[in-house]
C-alpha cells in the first residue's frame, strides 16, 4: 500500500499537483510498517515539493527524516548516503545557510571518495558544489581549488558530459569576475560558451546565460 501511495504521489508531483501529491505521501507515511525503507521515498518527495514551494526549513526536516531511516536501514557507510547528504546540502544552500551546506557537501564527498573511482563524474559534481559554497562564503581560493579538482576529473571521466565541463568553466569565470579579473573571466566564459554550443542549442538557457556574462565582462574591458 505504501508503494501505491508513493506512486500516486509521484504522479501528482510530476503533473505539478503539489498539494495532492503531499496528501498521498503523507498517507504513505501514516501506514505502520516494519520495512521503513519504503518511507525514504515519501520523505524525499515531500522535501522536494517543499523546496519547490520555497519552504527550505521544512524540506531539510523531511530530508533528515529520510536520512535517519536510511542510516537505520542500511547503516552509516552506504554509498547512497552521498545522495542524502547532497539533498540536505542543496536545501541549506537555498536557505543561504552556506556553512551547513558545506558541511553536508563534504560528508557527501567523503562517502563518494570511498566508493567511486577517482575519476568518476559524481566526485567532480560534488567538488563543483563545494566550490560554489566556498565562493558564497568569500573563500575564492578554495572555490578555484575545488573547481580545478572538478575540471581535472571531468577531463578523464567517461561519465561526465560537455555541459558539466562548460558549467565548471562558467564557475571559474564567476570567481574571476568577482575578483575584478575580467580578462581571465572572459577567457573562462568563452571556453564555457564554446563547449556549451557543442551540445546545446543557441536558445538553451545555459547558452543564453553565458553569452550574457560574456557581454557583461566585455563591457569592463572597453
Amino acid at each position: 500500500m505504501i508503494q501505491c501511495y508513493n506512486a500516486l504521489g509521484t504522479l501528482a508531483k510530476d503533473k505539478h499537483y503539489y498539494e495532492l501529491s503531499i496528501q498521498w505521501f503523507n498517507k504513505a507515511i501514516k501506514i505502520k510498517t516494519q520495512n521503513e525503507s519504503n518511507l525514504i521515498e515519501s520523505y524525499n518527495n515531500i522535501a522536494e515539493i517543499d523546496q519547490k514551494n520555497g519552504d527550505y526549513k521544512q524540506a531539510i526536516e523531511s530530508f533528515n527524516k529520510a536520512l535517519k531511516i536510511f542510516i537505520k536501514t542500511f547503516g552509516d557507510d552506504h554509498p547512497k548516503l552521498a545522495i542524502c547528504f547532497n539533498n540536505i546540502a542543496i536545501a541549506y544552500k537555498r536557505e543561504k545557510k552556506y556553512t551547513k551546506a558545506l558541511e553536508y557537501h563534504q560528508k557527501a564527498l567523503s562517502i563518494l571518495e570511498k566508493y567511486r573511482r577517482a575519476n568518476h563524474s559524481d566526485l567532480a559534481a560534488v567538488h563543483n558544489n563545494i566550490g560554489v559554497i566556498h565562493r558564497h562564503l568569500g573563500h575564492n581560493d578554495l572555490a578555484l581549488e575545488h573547481y580545478q579538482h572538478a575540471l581535472d576529473i571531468y577531463k578523464t571521466s567517461l561519465s561526465g558530459s560537455y555541459s558539466d565541463i562548460a558549467k565548471t568553466f562558467r564557475n571559474f569565470g564567476i570567481v574571476y569576475e568577482d575578483r575584478g579579473n575580467f580578462q581571465q573571466a572572459l577567457l573562462c566564459f568563452k571556453k564555457s560558451s564554446i563547449i556549451y554550443r557543442c551540445s546545446l542549442s543557441l536558445e538553451h538557457p545555459d547558452v543564453m546565460e553565458i553569452e550574457e556574462k560574456i557581454r557583461n565582462v566585455s563591457s569592463h574591458l572597453k
